[in-house]
């Protein structure tokens, strides 16, 4: 989901002509993802758009602009019997 979110938020800002509020962008996102319609809107729970925020305010604001640093999840990592200690190429 985090991935649909990214991919969603890029692909909608280079077809726009002014930069995306991202605060406002993230709550409508997530109103839509978790409402099966209209009459459920009322029952998404608050603390989904607070774990959203925080995702929104963290995860997804890159501010350091002279890094080339792209996350990696560790689920993405090949098997190593060496562990997840002093690996190289990525980061820790």
């Amino acid at each position: 989901m985090l991935i649909s979110n990214r991919y969603d938020l890029l692909l909608d800002q280079a077809w726009s002509a002014t930069a995306v509020n991202t605060s406002s962008y993230f709550y409508n996102w997530t109103t839509n993802r978790y409402s099966t319609g209209p009459a459920s809107v009322a029952h998404i729970p608050e603390g989904l758009y607070t774990a959203w925020e925080s995702l929104r305010t963290t995860v997804y604001n890159n501010t350091n602009l002279t890094s080339s640093a792209v996350p990696k999840a560790i689920y993405e990592l090949q098997p190593n019997i060496s562990g997840l200690l002093n690996r190289t190429g990525h980061h820790p």
